[in-house]
């Protein structure tokens, strides 16, 4: 059975390719496995070490209680849509987002992630960047990104991008194996004539 790492916050980004991941785990026959990270704000100990550790155990618990309101909820989505036979798993992790995806792909043998991304563009991405790009960049499993407008429809067409690495054949040939799966087409373009 494959498995499919799908980070989230919890956001609307996140829950739209929540349905994608879980329309995907029903065709590749997958479970998915929710990973939730947060990040502790920097605080300075120094002048109050006992309100330090209140704080953390503050934000902790509150993070904790979030996670808890949030899985049902994504259960239901799963049960409207008829696919609550997919098995679903889940990880809170305190850290940032890339620490934690790394990690679980150490301790897990995932196969695929799929996360949303909301398209940061501009100014916005060269000063934060994107969280997407940033595990596109980082990960050596196939990364399915849903832009957050996308709404799920049957795959017609899969685009892969490469940069024609050895180890971008085994992605490639996943890839195929979920195009014939889908009946996905296969679109070819080709470079016009030299004059």
């Amino acid at each position: 059975m494959k498995k499919i790492l799908f980070p989230t916050d919890f956001s609307e980004v996140a829950n739209n390719a929540f349905i994608h991941a879980l329309e995907f785990a029903k065709i590749v026959k997958g479970e998915l496995l929710l990973l939730h990270t947060y990040d502790f704000p920097i605080v300075n100990s120094q002048f109050a070490p006992e309100n330090f550790y209140t704080i953390f155990d503050s934000l902790q618990l509150a993070e904790f209680e979030m996670f808890k309101e949030e899985i049902p909820k994504l259960r239901e989505v799963a049960k409207k849509r008829n696919l609550d036979h997919i098995k679903l798993s889940h990880k809170l992790m305190e850290g940032d987002l890339i620490y934690g995806i790394k990690k679980v792909l150490k301790e897990e043998d995932i196969d695929f992630i799929v996360m949303g991304t909301s398209g940061a563009t501009g100014w916005e991405s060269f000063f934060i960047g994107s969280n997407t790009g940033s595990v596109v960049a980082t990960v050596d499993v196939p990364v399915l990104s849903v832009p957050v407008e996308a709404q799920f429809d049957k795959i017609e067409t899969i685009g892969f991008t490469t940069r024609f690495r050895d180890k971008d054949k085994d992605s490639l040939r996943q890839v195929i194996k979920i195009a014939k799966k889908t009946a996905a087409k296969k679109v070819v373009k080709k470079k016009a004539p030299a004059k």
